[in-house]
């Protein structure tokens, strides 16, 4: 996992690497941003494929990532994303991404 933290300094909080030593935390100056702070977080991506979320995302039971990356392999794609519904059986619903060119 990847931080990219903006947080001002007054506030910020170090992680605890012993706790979480995958995890790697940038802080950034104080509220340089979303923008910013993903350029910070792709930079330091080593890995075939990565998953971008806020802070107000949360990956459930229900979050089907396997099926993001067979759409990745499938397709071609170097990019996909999905929609944030309120209604829990959105996928259910749907059971599809809307992939425009």
């Amino acid at each position: 996992m990847i931080i990219a933290d903006d947080t001002p300094t007054e506030v910020y909080k170090q992680l605890d690497l012993e706790k979480y030593p995958s995890v790697r935390q940038y802080q950034m100056p104080p509220h340089s941003g979303w923008f910013a702070g993903r350029g910070l977080a792709i930079s330091q991506v080593k890995t075939e494929f990565f998953l971008w979320m806020d802070d107000d995302f949360v990956v459930e039971k229900t979050t089907d990532l396997e099926h993001m990356v067979e759409i990745i392999e499938n397709t071609g794609y170097d990019v996909i994303a999905g929609v944030l519904e309120k209604d829990d059986d959105s996928w259910a619903k749907f059971n599809n991404f809307d992939i425009t060119r």
